[in-house]
């Protein structure tokens, strides 16, 4: 891409697929941004928050 590698090489050497690659660069070329874009959405309520430690396996102490 900027280093003359195709989006194929790229994705590959950044562990993304050639459209996520593609994208990136066409975000590049129209905002200059390397990085994601910060993410928006209300925070959850505490009622929607996942209850961790509240799951008892089905084997118990078996494990």
């Amino acid at each position: 891409m900027a280093e003359g590698a195709s989006c194929r090489q790229a994705a590959e050497r950044f562990g993304v697929s050639p459209a996520s690659a593609m994208l990136w660069q066409e975000s590049f070329e129209r905002e200059g941004r390397v990085a994601a874009k910060p993410q928006s959405g209300r925070a959850l309520a505490p009622a929607e928050r996942p209850v961790i430690g509240l799951y008892r396996h089905p084997l118990g102490d078996q494990l």
